[in-house]
């Protein structure tokens, strides 16, 4: 055992050196090739320029998130620090249900090689990236309590910024350790069946453990977000504290011994098969970067995506049907089995085409106005979500030269299913904002800020469908050069532009509904002439 331990450890000092030399690659140098005096001269004058230029931006950031919470009410102020606190929760759940479905497990194939397939202890190997995560997660976490102790603070709770530092770590830590201690129990062999020679199955492999283990990460984030909701920020300062912080730190001691207990009954070729999967998926820091920089961050989005396509179970089945409705219960279908999309639908119809039309029916505010613009080109992936099935069917070349349909036809029948959802969850966030919140004051100012609620009530819809439709240029051919295609942003760009340069000339919101209903003609018009 004391051998495998040195194995691993001097592994993860080779791994903390590798690390450290893509980090000083960024100055141009490196400290463990260039070791003259003039290179460990410069290599520490780049460490403390970056160390002060962090700790200059930490200072600023803490001093506007003072200034921030001194001058919002009480009761606003309050509901954001308990916010922040059944965030923590929700992370657990998160994570917790994601790991029953796949662990946070990243292994080379050096590292299946070496030491999955290996007679190392697994439960030291999984200790190893169990104690990585848990020092990651300690450091965030210290930094979030200072911030959140500054907050409350600043919104008169008086919070100990040392114990809201360890507190916060603490919840961190156990947060981060939940996913290895559900992951080593998930690949856990279970103990076969007296009588039985059949070899013996994944502990939560069987539907019913899997069930109950979401179950009860479910129960505790729900206990976790209740205590969180229903205790003041100023908790931290009193006795809540004295058994909050120790309760955590017993909780990853908790799981660390779950990890090394359940990692030495693990089978090693379930977590080879797994990491073989993901591997590619899971980057560091620098490989990501990179990888943004050369394709976008979309890329990085897109691939992890695509990996747990692979690995997932198929739900439902394709209806017989014909002709058109064959496209569209295709694309319903797409839409049902990639649940990674159902939140960027939803972002995109209840606050992305709200906010926006929000945003242009206020009237002359150029804050709004020019956060709408960004907003809009930023969230362009929650909105291409929409059209998704109809870009994979053109994006397989032998799928769409089999299609006996028109581009545009594809187009429609293969975004409604998509926009269909958006859009349910417009309205539903509508009808909260202006009936259930009309009694306590909130969805009342929202409607007299935007003039008139049955303006907002269809310039959102109307919107969501510009917004769609120019999801269509992404396959529509440019008018000066066949060979580009036009894209989303530009047309976004100016559907956005036209009703927000209108609202800078204090056009009424009646005004902008008309424009962007003519807009919304507009592109149905373009998409139905470039989209061929």
């Amino acid at each position: 055992m004391a051998s495998d331990a040195f194995l691993i450890a001097k592994l993860q000092m080779r791994r903390a050196r590798s690390w450290t030399s893509r980090a000083f690659a960024l100055t141009g140098s490196n400290p463990f090739r260039d070791k003259t005096f003039m290179d460990r001269a410069y290599q520490v004058y780049a460490l403390l320029v970056v160390a002060v230029a962090l700790a200059l931006i930490w200072v600023m950031a803490l001093a506007q998130i003072e200034s921030v919470f001194s001058l919002m009410p009480p009761e606003a102020a309050e509901l954001t620090l308990r916010a922040v606190l059944a965030a923590a929760s929700l992370a657990f759940c998160v994570l917790g249900v994601r790991a029953l479905d796949r662990g946070p497990f990243s292994f080379s194939n050096a590292d299946i090689a070496y030491l999955v397939t290996s007679r190392v202890d697994l439960g030291l190997v999984l200790l190893s990236g169990f104690a990585a995560s848990l020092a990651r997660a300690l450091i965030v976490g210290a930094f979030a309590g200072v911030a959140f102790g500054v907050a409350a603070g600043a919104a008169g709770s008086s919070v100990s910024l040392v114990v809201s530092a360890v507190v916060f770590a603490s919840m961190f830590g156990s947060v981060a350790g939940a996913p290895w201690a559900i992951g080593a129990a998930r690949v856990r062999r279970a103990s076969p069946r007296r009588g039985s020679s059949s070899c013996a199955s994944l502990l939560l492999d069987r539907g019913w453990r899997r069930w109950v283990a979401k179950g009860l990460v479910a129960l505790i984030a729900i206990s976790l977000t209740f205590l969180s909701m229903t205790s003041a920020p100023g908790f931290l300062a009193g006795p809540f504290s004295c058994w909050l912080g120790p309760s955590l730190c017993i909780l990853i001691v908790a799981e660390s011994v779950l990890v090394l207990l359940l990692g030495r009954r693990a089978d090693s070729s379930e977590i080879a098969q797994e990491t073989s999967l993901s591997y590619g998926t899971r980057h560091d820091m620098f490989t990501s970067l990179s990888i943004a920089a050369t394709f976008g961050t979309d890329a990085i989005k897109e691939e992890r995506r695509r990996a747990k396509v692979v690995r997932r179970r198929p739900i439902f089945a394709l209806p017989q049907s014909e002709g058109a409705a064959a496209i569209f219960s295709r694309a319903a279908l797409s839409v049902a089995r990639q649940r990674e999309g159902w939140p960027l639908l939803v972002a995109a119809g209840a606050v992305v085409a709200p906010f926006g039309a929000f945003a242009v029916s206020s009237g002359p505010n150029p804050v709004f106005l020019i956060l709408w613009l960004f907003v809009l080109q930023k969230s362009a992936r929650s909105v291409r979500e929409i059209s998704r099935p109809f870009a994979d069917d053109l994006r397989i070349r032998t799928i769409r030269d089999n299609l006996p349909f028109r581009t545009r036809t594809i187009f429609v029948l293969g975004s409604l299913p998509g926009f269909i959802v958006a859009l349910s969850a417009q309205i539903l966030v509508l009808v909260i904002v202006m009936l259930l919140l009309g009694p306590m004051g909130i969805g009342a100012s929202v409607v007299s800020d935007a003039n008139n609620a049955g303006i907002l009530l269809l310039l959102a819809p109307l919107t969501l469908v510009g917004m769609a439709m120019c999801c269509a240029f992404d396959a529509a051919r440019s008018f000066f050069r066949q060979e580009e295609l036009i894209g989303y942003e530009l047309p976004a760009f100016v559907f956005a532009g036209i009703p927000s340069l209108m609202a800078m000339m204090g056009a009424t919101s009646t005004d902008v509904l008309i424009v962007v209903a003519i807009l919304d003609l507009a592109l149905g018009v373009l998409v139905f002439d470039r989209v061929g």
